[in-house]
């Protein structure tokens, strides 16, 4: 079994300023403050569990990544382009995370 996380790639594009939404809903819930999301330039990371004390950082594991490429494939849109899946963890439970925090998907004409 590999212990490095296995990517699914996606090309899920939405707006860039829904993508902003998601990514200021992942940093109202970080990790540090009750939350299970920590967010990194294009990528929101989730946890299993809050960090509640100081040692809680090396009990919670890291469940995946939800991987972004903003301004693309242009400037008013951005595109979810992998799920990071850690060892041991389910793709379904980081595609719940993409959905509470990206929506459902957008309806194009």
């Amino acid at each position: 079994m590999s212990l490095h996380p296995h990517c699914y790639p996606r090309r899920l594009v939405v707006t860039h300023a829904r993508a902003q939404a998601a990514f200021q809903e992942a940093r109202a819930r970080d990790v540090e403050n009750g939350g299970v999301y920590d967010t990194r330039g294009a990528a929101i990371i989730i946890w299993s569990e809050p960090w509640s004390g100081p040692a809680q950082e090396r009990v919670s594991d890291t469940v995946g990544t939800i991987c972004l490429s903003w301004r693309t494939p242009d400037d008013a849109h951005a595109t979810v382009t992998c799920l990071e899946v850690e060892a041991g963890w389910a793709l379904a439970e980081v595609q719940r995370h993409l959905a509470l925090l990206f929506g459902p998907p957008e309806l194009t004409p």
